[in-house]
Order: structure tokens, then sequence, then C-alpha cells
């Protein structure tokens, strides 16, 4: 089992390698302090704590400032990311306003903060 973490400028990834892949978490740049998220762990992966690890070694190899927004586009999670502390996000998909804002869409955010803090 290894946890490769890659970062380019636009995206910071971390892969969980066994053998093959197995799962990864993937931090995707929509503005200069926002980045949605994505995670897939493959089924027989799932629920030993592969996630947290993933994230883990993602937090240790990658500095990012503590009030970086987290956003996902769509939670199918069964309560994950509520868990991990998001919070529906008050510019998500329903939104009517006019202001136009790089998390507008998505429907759930969080800070790196509020995530450590889970962790």
């Amino acid at each position: 089992m290894s946890i490769l973490v890659k970062e380019t400028p636009d995206k910071i990834s971390a892969q969980l390698m066994m053998g093959i892949e197995c799962g990864e978490l993937v931090f995707q740049r929509i503005d200069t302090n926002a980045y949605a998220l994505s995670i897939h762990i493959d089924e027989a992966y799932q629920k030993q704590g592969w996630s947290r690890r993933l994230f883990t070694e993602l937090f240790k190899s990658v500095n990012l400032e503590p009030d970086t927004l987290l956003v996902i586009d769509a939670d199918a999670s069964n309560g994950y990311w509520d868990y991990l502390g998001f919070v529906p996000n008050r510019y998500g998909y329903d939104y009517q306003g006019r202001r136009t804002f790089s998390i507008r869409g998505y429907e759930k955010i969080s800070t790196v903060r509020s995530l450590l803090t889970a962790f």
C-alpha cells in the first residue's frame, strides 16, 4: 500500500495504490482560494479508513491556507461530507441571485480549517 500525492497549479491529488490505483482524493482548483473536492475509493477498500489516510497524507504534503474554501458538487455520500463538517452552500445550485461567485452552484462548502478539525 502506498499513497502518492501530486500537485500541479490546477489540481492536488492523493492516490491510493495497491499495485494498481484503488482510490483517489482530488482537490481541483476553481479559484485562487477555492477547490472542488471529489473522492473515490474502490468498494473493496471502503470503510477501512482509507479516505482519512488520503486526506492526512495530502495535508502533510501540501500547504493550504486554513481559510481556503472547499466545495463539493453533489452529495451522494450518505452523510460522509456532513460528518467532515461540510454545510449547505448558500450560493448552491438553487441560488437565484445575480451575484457571480466561483463557488456558485456547488452543493456543500467547508474550509481547510474545518476539515482539519474533523481529523
